[in-house]
């Protein structure tokens, strides 16, 4: 369901988004309590997806712009279990990436939430949620119905072709 990794620093992509602030593809969360199955939903609902990071608080840098900091977080399998329960309590579950990050100091995770294949995605309460301007939103139904019926319409052009393919290779078998 989900990579691991461990990384004894700070990655690239973790130095990027701890630099740009909380924001539409990026969330920071202090504890793996804080991490709601409503967040991983509303990144699989969005365009891009994004990234959680666990461990990891906001202060405000010199430039007066928000950042995340590392405050740490424990790295163990109870922490882990949490965030894949969390994952695969959604509708459809949601396939994860997780990385341990800066082991060495003060450990925190980067959660990658992909923009999802089989949207739109629900919380096991029926909750829909996307991400937008840096905080998890409502789906509209609008938005809603669309989702629905671009993952709808994908399936029938699908078969639509499957059966006309099979009608052609009929109708050239009786000629």
């Amino acid at each position: 369901m989900a990579e691991r990794r461990s990384f004894q620093g700070i990655t690239k992509a973790a130095r990027a988004l701890l630099s740009a602030g909380e924001g539409k593809d990026v969330d920071y969360k202090e504890k793996v309590k804080g991490l709601h199955a409503e967040d991983l939903v509303a990144f699989a609902n969005s365009e891009n997806g994004g990234a959680i990071l666990i461990g990891v608080g906001e202060v405000t840098g010199r430039d007066g712009k928000q950042k995340g900091e590392p405050i740490g977080h424990p790295i163990d399998d109870a922490s882990r279990l949490q965030i894949m329960d969390k994952a695969l309590s959604c509708s459809p579950p949601i396939l994860v990436d997780l990385y341990a990050e800066n082991l060495g100091l003060r450990p925190f995770y980067r959660l990658e939430i992909p923009s999802g294949t089989q949207k739109p995605y629900a919380t096991s309460a029926g909750t829909y949620k996307i991400r937008e301007d840096g905080r998890n939103n409502s789906l509209l139904p609008e938005q809603l119905l669309n989702m629905f019926l671009d993952r709808e319409g994908a399936e029938f052009r699908v078969r639509f072709s499957e059966a006309t393919g099979a009608l052609e290779s009929r109708m050239a078998e009786a000629l």
